[in-house]
């Protein structure tokens, strides 16, 4: 996830829910934080999943296996 502003510097944005809806659904295991490694809570729905991310200052990758 990518937080881009047209003026620097950025503001964080708060309470995001961001739903990814692979293109061969399959059920996650686990999803981690890029960033510090820390486990993100797993919600899925028929194949989607719901990452909710309270706050986004610049970037921040998962991985989702």
């Amino acid at each position: 996830m990518v937080n881009f502003q047209n003026e620097l510097p950025n503001i964080p944005v708060h309470n995001l829910e961001v739903v990814f809806c692979p293109s061969e659904p399959k059920k996650p295991v686990s999803i981690k934080r890029v960033s510090d490694g820390s486990d993100v809570a797993l919600e899925e729905d028929n194949g989607n999943i719901l990452i909710r991310l309270e706050e986004l200052e610049t970037v921040e990758m998962f991985e989702i296996k």
